[in-house]
């Protein structure tokens, strides 16, 4: 159950600490001293350990933040317990794994456990378990909806492709996209697609491609191959990231008969890498058909169209040319109407003419005359005017007297002691009636 290397390194070390662990025994500690003592000695002691065994007891608490479990085999078991954030794959109980941790205690209780920080899954029926597991997961979540997933473009210009740069796959896809579709751009970020530093590299790679490369279609594929070795394609980190790509994603895994959770995530599931490139681009020699008979079907319509027109248009200037003839034959009757009424009007304006002449002289001299009546009558009424003003009647020896601005008009109406003003025809005389 135990890894040999460790096993050989615990022995050792532990007889050589024998003595100083003796000696501090000497002196009394408390219960904690004591825990603390033995958990620090076995992390130092026996180190890290890789143990495999069947899952048994499995626990979330916390609200699912701690995880507690059990490993055994056919005569122990063995407590072990990790956060639920270090958990990379999903397990269930009878699952056979294998951890990769460190002994300790439990400061509270003193138990014995092992700190796990790894696991990976062993044997066909806890891959395919984990598998399933994983996918129930996923699907609840909605990472594989069918209303998520994307069109690819018609005609990509550029095509990423996320594979093992020596693998068989990337032969055929390369071979695949340059016989349908020659034109488009094909870069190739390479990642390793089975082990345990591929998860990484693959999420990294699809890091790259949206970031730096930016093609119009990325195409994650690998060859066939066991559950085990298609197990980074399985994982739910890798899933996640192309769930959150904002690239349109193709997969082609293995065969047609193998699937994986990439292949659901996936907006288009290929059932091989060549089967990926055939999705991903049209045929060249069909798209030159399809034009081809697009441009026959387009030249059959336009000379249709054409000789529709061309009938209309005959139509039309056939009319157009009737009812031209129709209004210059009038236009012909009307200018000779006017060339045989056209002498009689014109004698008829010239009298017109002369009478209005006539007219007009006489009216001018009617005013004339009417204007000179009405100028002497003018001047009469002026000189009478001036006759009579009190101006003209002062000049001829009468004066006006006013006291107090008011003009006497009567000897009675003045007191002795009143000023007088007395206007003459040059000037004016103040007095005071005595």
């Amino acid at each position: 159950m135990f890894s040999m290397p460790a096993v050989g390194r615990m022995s050792a070390t532990w007889r050589n600490s024998f003595t100083m662990t003796e000696e501090l025994h000497i002196k009394p500690i408390s219960v904690s001293e004591c825990v603390e003592l033995v958990r620090t000695t076995l992390q130092s002691v026996v180190g890290e350990l890789t143990v495999y065994g069947e899952v048994s007891e499995l626990q979330r608490r916390s609200g699912g933040s701690l995880l507690f479990f059990s490993l055994k085999d056919a005569t122990s078991y063995l407590r072990c317990f990790m956060l639920e954030h270090e958990l990379k794959t999903e397990i269930s109980d009878g699952m056979e794994i294998r951890v990769t941790g460190y002994p300790s205690l439990f400061k509270k209780n003193s138990g014995f456990h092992l700190r796990v920080k790894r696991i990976e899954l062993i044997g066909e029926g806890a891959l395919q378990k984990q598998l399933e597991l994983t996918k129930k997961k996923l699907e609840k979540e909605g990472v594989f909806a069918q209303q998520r997933k994307r069109a690819l473009p018609r005609f990509p210009e550029h095509i990423g492709i996320i594979t093992s740069e020596d693998a068989a796959a990337f032969t055929d896809v390369r071979r695949v996209l340059s016989n349908r579709w020659p034109y488009a751009v094909v870069t190739l970020v390479p990642s390793q697609v089975q082990g345990a530093p591929a998860i990484k590299q693959l999420i990294q790679a699809f890091d790259r491609m949206e970031n730096d490369v930016q093609p119009d279609i990325i195409i994650l594929t690998r060859g066939g191959g066991s559950l085990e070795d298609l197990q980074s394609f399985n994982s739910e980190e890798l899933a996640r990231r192309i769930f959150s790509t904002k690239i349109p994603v193709v997969v082609g895994v293995g065969h047609e008969r193998d699937w994986t959770i990439a292949d659901l995530v996936a907006d288009i599931r290929a059932a091989t890498p060549s089967n990926a490139a055939e999705l991903s681009t049209p045929v060249r020699d069909d798209i030159f058909l399809q034009i081809e008979a697009l441009v026959e079907t387009n030249t059959h319509v336009l000379r249709k169209s054409i000789d529709a027109h061309a009938h209309e248009l005959y139509r039309s200037i056939t009319t157009l040319s009737a009812s031209m003839k129709s209004t210059l034959r009038r236009v012909e009757q009307s200018i000779a109407r006017a060339e045989i009424y056209g002498s009689h009007l014109l004698d008829r304006l010239r009298a017109v003419d002369e009478k209005i002449s006539h007219s007009a002289h006489l009216l001018t001299n009617a005013l004339s005359s009417h204007i000179t009546t009405i100028h002497e009558r003018y001047k009469s009424l002026r000189k009478l005017l001036m006759s009579v003003s009190p101006q003209a009647v002062l000049r001829r020896g009468y004066s006006i007297t006013r006291r107090n601005g008011k003009i006497i008009r009567s000897s009675k109406s003045v007191r002795e002691h009143d000023i007088l003003k007395t206007t003459l025809s040059d000037g004016e005389i103040e007095s005071e009636v005595t």
